[in-house]
């Protein structure tokens, strides 16, 4: 009997466990989702401003602690974090963007970063 009650405990000890692996994953991903649209924002930001827009922004070391690296294509922002990779389309843009501090620009119809 005491070896059942020990075995139900242990099992409703690792469901909770599991659930709550699940649940940190999950805030993880919606935290960086987040950031990946506010860094896209500054982009379409800057492509329907008029010539002559410039904003400087801050991309810090990690956000709430989760680490990342970020790059860009000429039409894609992506965030590499240890769960994956989040893409989003951008306008088309030159330059990259970097840790640390962004300056961002239109100039003769054309987004740059960093340029």
């Amino acid at each position: 009997m005491i070896s059942l009650g020990l075995t139900i405990t242990l099992v409703f000890i690792l469901m909770i466990g599991e659930w709550i692996e699940t649940d940190a994953k999950q805030k993880k991903r919606i935290i960086m989702e987040d950031y990946s649209y506010y860094l896209q924002n500054e982009f379409i930001l800057a492509s329907e401003a008029k010539n002559g827009y410039m904003r400087e922004f801050l991309i810090d070391n990690d956000i709430e602690n989760i680490y990342f690296d970020i790059r860009n294509t000429n039409r894609v922002i992506i965030i590499n974090y240890s769960q994956g990779d989040i893409a989003k389309l951008i306008p088309n843009t030159t330059g990259s963007i970097q840790k640390g501090i962004n300056v961002i620009r239109k100039v003769n119809q054309t987004v740059c970063i960093n340029c």
